[in-house]
């Protein structure tokens, strides 16, 4: 696949006023603390939500789905930093690889920690059952 793009070789100061001066009223601005606490606000509404909707279907078993939740996203972090950890290495970057693959470490240890907390006598994910 063969992508054109339209670079220009420059860029004025007066084309780039122009172009904030047109800019539609109800963009705002990036990387404001406002901006970012919405998008973290609005990430933390969709959590809650799938939380809450967990609750109301799951009845009696909710302890255990929301452990069994716990360790499949701490499964997916340690899995996701390592990639990353792997690909810093590719690239040549040592200290964001150490720095990655120290982090999925800590959520290894989680995962540690997870397995011996017990939420009744079906838990499957308790290793001291």
């Amino acid at each position: 696949m063969t992508q054109s793009f339209n670079i220009p070789d420059g860029i004025s100061f007066d084309h780039l006023q122009e172009l904030l001066n047109n800019a539609p009223a109800d963009c705002p601005p990036e990387d404001t603390e406002g901006a970012k606490d919405a998008h973290f606000e609005h990430l933390c509404d969709i959590a809650l939500r799938q939380i809450e909707i967990d609750d109301v279907d799951s009845g009696s078993d909710v302890c255990q789905i929301h452990k069994l939740m716990l360790c499949e996203l701490v499964s997916r972090m340690v899995i996701f930093h390592k990639s990353v950890s792997s690909h810093a290495i590719e690239d040549g970057n040592n200290d964001v690889s150490i720095a990655w693959a120290a982090d999925a470490g800590k959520f290894q240890a989680i995962m540690n920690i997870l397995q011996t907390i017990n939420c009744g006598p079906d838990d499957r994910t308790c290793v001291q059952n």
